[in-house]
């Protein structure tokens, strides 16, 4: 704690023990974690919401103070998209892939490489 602060004088820095400061801390990490997230829109703003509340008793000698911290405001993860190719079998059976990028190879794992395929003579 720093020396110039009075600890008999009621502070954010001295609050809990320096909870306070501490449960805002552990926010801002989760904070800054969202900002470097590639998967977060970077448009909205983030925002951390401290809340201290004084719930004085009626001879207004004690008070009980409730300490909040949370992040009211992250960017939400983005969505994230694909494709399928859907098909019945022989046998009735629905089958679905999820269709890939072309440098992600074949779509179903039992295709021939094209580049193996031969043409067949004409009869």
């Amino acid at each position: 704690m720093d020396e110039g602060i009075n600890k008999d004088v009621l502070s954010l820095a001295n609050l809990k023990g320096g909870a306070a400061i501490e449960a805002f801390d552990l926010i801002l990490n989760e904070v800054l974690t969202n900002i470097q997230d590639p998967n977060t829109d970077t448009k909205p703003t983030r925002e951390i919401t401290l809340k201290v509340k004084f719930k004085p008793d009626e001879d207004r000698f004690l008070s009980g103070i409730s300490i909040e911290c949370w992040p009211s405001k992250l960017a939400k993860r983005r969505t994230m998209t694909s494709a399928m190719a859907m098909d019945v079998d022989r046998d009735g059976v629905i089958v679905a892939k999820e269709v890939a990028l072309p440098s992600q190879g074949a779509l179903f794992s039992n295709e021939p490489d094209i580049a193996s395929v031969r043409k067949l003579k004409e009869a």
